[in-house]
């Protein structure tokens, strides 16, 4: 009867260790954030307003469209790196959008290591505001994931807007029959910027390293035309961003455009 009582008298100790230490990691927890405040949960109290801008900027939240982001569980300030839930904000370093742009790198460590050493990435890391990071191409706080069929097309349909942007000339002058015409008009089996120049590993023509470099177009060439040679690419390819150039000198097809001019060129 005594061992009895002994082995209940040990559970009922050990259940009420469970429970504080339960409650201990709990309280822990919450503590980290602002005395039991989510520091996420605070940022949405000023900007669930949709009324709430800064230099002619919105600075309004969606917060149940991000909420359904691939971040939804993320924290503010884990991308918003330098802020605080204290008013005002103290004063971060550097353009504070660049800085949330970049911070992806805190979690995506693969992708960062290519981007760094892109001509994106390395104009970036020096200071060229104007150059691309994560979020100029990606979006910000409403990003969706590319595993779903119907936002990766919808991504697709989307070159002008993610690289035709900054890289206007370059837009316009991709338009020769196979490639720019069709995807203009909406071909899904032509490419976009991003398949011939790769993603986030970006190089310029003159790298030897890049996909598009006189060493290797061919080879980019061949994921869609298989048997591609030197030959094929180094004859074809100019022509690929030299819609425009063509029109300028020749008389005939400066005419045929004027006649067709609804026709994305």
């Amino acid at each position: 009867m005594r061992k009895t009582s002994i082995f209940i008298s040990l559970l009922i100790s050990l259940s009420l260790i469970f429970v504080l230490f339960s409650c201990g990691v709990v309280f822990a927890q919450e503590s980290s954030y602002y005395g039991g405040i989510n520091p996420s949960d605070g940022c949405m109290t000023c900007h669930s307003d949709k009324d709430l801008e800064a230099n002619g900027k919105s600075l309004y939240i969606d917060e149940e469209a991000y909420k359904k982001s691939v971040h939804g569980n993320v924290l503010c300030s884990e991308c918003h790196l330098g802020f605080t839930i204290s008013l005002p904000h103290p004063e971060v370093k550097g353009d504070s959008l660049r800085v949330a742009s970049l911070a992806c790198k805190d979690c995506h460590k693969d992708v960062y290591s290519e981007y760094k050493n892109s001509v994106h990435g390395k104009a970036a890391l020096m200071g060229k505001v104007n150059s691309a990071s994560c979020g100029d191409c990606h979006g910000d706080h409403y990003i969706k994931s590319l595993k779903n069929e119907e936002v990766k097309d919808e991504f697709w349909a989307n070159a002008e807007k993610i690289c035709g942007e900054c890289h206007q000339d370059y837009w316009e002058n991709y338009g020769d029959y196979y490639h720019g015409q069709a995807y203009k008009v909406g071909f899904k089996k032509a490419p976009t910027c991003w398949q011939c120049h790769d993603y986030h590993n970006i190089l310029s023509k003159d790298n030897p390293n890049s996909r598009i470099s006189d060493e290797n177009l061919y080879k980019t060439c061949e994921e869609c035309h298989p048997g591609s040679t030197k030959g094929f690419a180094d004859g074809y390819g100019p022509s690929i961003h030299g819609l425009q150039e063509g029109f300028e000198v020749n008389a005939v097809l400066k005419w045929f455009r004027g006649l067709f001019s609804w026709f994305p060129w």
